[in-house]
């Protein structure tokens, strides 16, 4: 987070890491204006070789001949941020002409002795650009077609002034991939050199490993360390891939008490301790070390402050007293020997969950129900498993756990399924684990007419049971084979005795057929005293063949 003061940001000269690791970022720091000379000595000791200053065009760039000169002497570049009334942000001809004068001014003044020159900063946030929406869940899009016009002119008058100096995109709230969108979609591209972000938002207590995704399988968080990599997948689908990122604000608070600020405002820590604060450092330098866009990252901030919210206080290196955080050990040990983490610990889970899918099989036919049975296994865990149906949006049912378990489990019998056309179809598996990775599974199943396929033979299985005139008919049918729908139709019971040499009908049953084959149905009747039989008659249904069965017995 940036304040409306002076601040200078410095960079660290990273030495060459080992062969198996990509060019490391160099390492820095931000620094308030006026600094004394502990601040100095600091700088000097921690190997920086690029500093960001604030210059307001309030100012004249002549005021800012002593700190170059100053950090000039120990071995130090400047980025210039130039930043006008945040209240009033240069939209129109005129205001974007007097800020493109200044610009040229100062980039002439300062020509060959500037790292780069930042435009604005923060200009997607309403408290450095008036007018922009704030950044939350009920303002979900971005809007650069305000800022870019600036950004086109500025970038030409510092080309012009000084065609070397690289011109860089203003830091960004979070990884605000969504910015950077709109300004290729309003004609930015081409308008600048390098993008910068700022991770050092506001109540962050998560490790640079433990980020998450806007949605499953979509770009990282603008929120999360991490989504840096989010900021350059629009820069490389736009053909700027090749181009870096800045970071030029990261860190960590080390004040532990309540969040006082934005969405979780008394619901959770305002920062890390700061042992934590060191090694959520260390990690981000792990992860920025593996993409060699990453060529700058500059901590927020040398030292910490007396601030009325104490967390905004605590983001520095140095202590009010002048004592080193741990922060500044770690800074310092990346700036000598580059990435000292293993390269096997990895930079977050990236891995999406393993998809089992136990029903259907792969070309299974089917008529009626489907059945569907599915498995996903993460080692973070898995939230949530789905099924689809022909690459639908609405899925044919979720299985969620707020456990998140390491395997997660989900099926049913899809009615659903009788509505497919004949033919083809494919049944989708989706997983996602906590992060929002996703992985998909997909098999193909064909649903037919059972009406046209050959019937399956059924087989009546009867068998009485009791004494006397109290008996117990238990009916089951039995098929040949499996089908593709459920048993339906009815079955029919007749008890006929036998009068004067002929069968006459003396009770009839019925039932719907249908779990006749899992298990045996009972009748109970009473029987006079004669010579009886009993027909058994199953009518068949789609896919199932007629059935009969019959038995005489006597009751004494």
């Amino acid at each position: 987070m940036t304040r409306l003061r002076f601040l200078l940001a410095l960079t660290a000269l990273t030495l060459l890491a080992p062969a198996t690791a990509h060019a490391a970022p160099e390492p820095g720091m931000n620094l308030a204006l006026p600094f004394t000379a502990a601040d100095l000595q600091n700088v000097k000791d921690s190997g920086a070789k690029t500093a960001r200053f604030f210059m307001f065009t309030t100012n004249t760039p002549g005021q800012f001949d002593g700190p170059v000169a100053e950090l000039a002497a120990i071995g130090v570049k400047p980025v210039f941020v130039v930043a006008g009334d945040p209240a009033n942000p240069p939209t129109t001809p005129a205001a974007i002409a007097q800020y493109t004068a200044f610009i040229a001014q100062a980039a002439a003044h300062f020509k060959g002795q500037v790292a780069g020159w930042e435009i604005w900063n923060e200009e997607d946030a309403p408290k450095w650009w008036a007018g922009m929406p704030a950044l939350d869940e009920d303002h979900p899009n971005r809007d650069a077609s305000q800022y870019v016009p600036l950004l086109k002119a500025a970038y030409q008058a510092v080309k012009a002034a000084d065609p070397s100096a690289p011109v860089v995109l203003g830091g960004l709230t979070g990884n605000d991939y969504k910015f950077v969108q709109s300004v290729y979609d309003n004609g930015g591209s081409g308008s600048f050199d390098a993008v910068a972000t700022h991770t050092d938002t506001g109540c962050a207590i998560s490790s640079p490993y433990g980020y998450f995704r806007d949605a499953a399988g979509g770009p990282i968080s603008q929120w999360s360390f991490l989504g840096y990599r989010a900021v350059h997948d629009v820069m490389d689908a736009h053909g700027d891939g090749a181009k870096q990122i800045w970071l030029t604000e990261m860190g960590w608070a080390s004040y532990t008490g309540t969040c006082q600020v934005g969405k979780w405002a008394g619901q959770k820590a305002a920062g890390v301790t700061e042992a934590d604060q060191a090694k959520f450092t260390t990690q981000a330098f792990h992860c920025m070390s593996q993409d060699p866009y990453v060529a700058k990252a500059l901590l927020f901030t040398l030292n910490d402050a007396n601030e009325s919210d104490p967390m905004f206080g605590t983001y520095g290196a140095v202590r009010v007293n002048g004592q080193h955080k741990p922060l500044f050990g770690a800074l310092q040990t990346f700036a000598a020997r580059g990435d000292t983490l293993p390269a096997s610990e990895a930079c977050g889970d990236f891995q999406a969950p393993d998809i089992t899918i136990d029903a259907p099989t792969n070309g299974a036919v089917f008529a009626g129900p489907l059945t569907l049975k599915a498995s996903a296994t993460d080692a973070s865990g898995v939230p949530r498993i789905s099924f689809f149906a022909d690459d639908q949006s609405s899925e044919i049912r979720n299985f969620t756990s707020k456990d998140a378990p390491a395997t997660l489990q989900g099926g049913l019998d899809w009615m659903g399924a009788k509505q497919l056309s004949l033919g083809q179809h494919k049944i989708t598996v989706v997983a996602v684990d906590p992060m929002g990775n996703q992985a998909t599974k997909s098999v193909t199943v064909t649903r037919v007419d059972p009406a046209k396929m050959p019937a399956i033979k059924t087989l009546l299985k009867v068998k009485l049971a009791g004494k006397g005139a109290r008996r117990i008919l238990r009916v089951q049918l039995a098929l040949s084979s499996k089908g593709l729908t459920n048993v339906l139709g009815k079955i029919k019971v007749v008890f006929q005795k036998k009068v004067k040499g002929r069968w006459k009908t003396a009770h009839k049953y019925g039932s719907m057929a249908k779990g006749f084959d899992r298990r045996a149905k009972a009748f109970k009747v009473s029987l006079a005293k004669a010579q009886w039989r009993v027909l058994v008659t199953y009518g068949g249904s789609p896919g199932y063949a007629k059935a009969t069965s019959s038995l005489k017995f006597s009751v004494r």
